[in-house]
């Protein structure tokens, strides 16, 4: 690791530099009705319009799905007996874009608990947790220290039947929803890091797939891939070398689901 005083320099230069380039709000600069802009204002002005598209977006979604889960089950809960079902699974967090620079991957765990209100649909919610490992630059900086990732939230589950001629008991299943994911920079690691400090939540879209291999009625044992999409405030990353405005993360995870047939049989 390079000292403390190279890292803070370093740091202190890139600030400088982006702030350069950003609108200044000193009345010194502004002459009549004619403002002095500071060069580089243009893309920070669309890339800010961008953001207030995409917020936007991402909270109409939200309260779409929210709609969704309540209309839906509704409506056919009393057509099918349901049953739960819990998923407990464990491997590895990727993560990708951006945050692939600052970070590097980690472990993670997580469970999902799903109410199958029909043969092949189901509401769920999730909860996953993992630690990505610190990263470094090429002359060994570190750009963040190991971040906590928490993801809460829910969504359906759609299962998919097996051809007529397949006698294999394998099981496929698609899966899409929303939440909140809290973001935790390990602020022991690296004493004096910039970043320390940083911990937020933010709006995350989610979606994966899963393929299983049904061992008993009770006891289902599978593979899973997933993808997160975070919607991040850029401001608060300006404690990074690198601002963004979201972030992707790839569990793969392998578990074990067990069905619960509390309320009759499908």
């Amino acid at each position: 690791m390079r000292p403390r005083t190279e890292y803070l320099a370093r740091f202190v230069h890139w600030k400088g530099a982006r702030e350069s380039r950003s609108v200044t709000s000193d009345p010194a600069v502004w002459r009549g009705s004619t403002p002095t802009v500071r060069p580089g204002s243009g893309s920070r002005i669309i890339r800010e319009a961008k953001e207030e598209a995409l917020h936007n977006a991402t909270k109409t979604g939200a309260l779409l799905a929210a709609a969704a889960l309540l209309i839906v089950p509704s409506a056919a809960l009393g057509q099918e007996k349901g049953h739960l079902s819990l998923d407990a699974r464990g491997g590895v967090m990727i993560p990708a874009g951006t945050l692939a620079t600052l970070t590097d991957l980690g472990g993670m765990a997580g469970a999902t608990l799903a109410y199958h209100f029909h043969p092949n649909v189901a509401i769920r919610a999730d909860f996953d947790y993992a630690k990505l490992d610190d990263g470094e630059d090429e002359f060994g900086v570190v750009l963040s220290p190991p971040m906590k990732v928490y993801y809460l939230g829910g969504g359906f589950e759609v299962k998919f039947n097996r051809p007529k001629y397949q006698d294999l008991p394998f099981t496929f299943d698609l899966n899409l929803g929303a939440g909140v994911t809290k973001m935790q920079v390990d602020d022991t690691f690296d004493p004096g890091h910039p970043a320390n400090g940083f911990d937020h939540r933010y709006l995350t879209f989610d979606g994966g797939a899963k393929i299983g291999y049904q061992a008993t009625d009770w006891l289902n044992l599978f593979a899973q891939g997933q993808a997160y999409l975070i919607i991040v405030e850029t401001g608060d990353t300006s404690v990074f070398p690198e601002q963004f405005d979201h972030a992707w993360l790839f569990p793969l995870t392998a578990g074990a689901r067990v069905n619960f047939r509390l309320f009759g049989s499908d």
